[in-house]
């Protein structure tokens, strides 16, 4: 499976946004960011909060990546990308509006 350090950042990239506006979105400070970026470790609840934390535009990205990678990764990462996914859906329709996953024709 695509390295999922490298999927956060590479949505984050993709989408023209800065580390500083996702430290700010996901309350996760921009040094354990910048770290995490460099190969550095992150727990599980600060990593689910950047995920969280991306914009819709970065967080399509990030789906697209995830769902279109190779499963080469460990039964666990996946699973843990589905929590997340499950509870990004639980929570936008909380708030009445469907989660962006893939194009919607």
């Amino acid at each position: 499976m695509r390295n999922l350090r490298k999927a956060v950042f590479e949505a984050l990239n993709l989408s023209g946004e800065t580390a500083k506006k996702l430290s700010e979105a996901s309350g996760v400070d921009q040094s354990q960011i910048s770290r995490f970026r460099k190969g550095g470790d992150i727990s599980f609840a600060n990593y689910q909060k950047l995920v969280l934390g991306l914009s819709p535009v970065a967080y399509d990205y990030f789906i697209n990546l995830i769902a279109t990678s190779k499963t080469e990764g460990s039964n666990s990462d996946i699973a843990e990308q589905l929590i997340l996914l499950a509870e990004k859906l639980k929570e936008s329709r909380k708030r009445g509006e469907l989660a962006k996953v893939g194009n919607t024709n």
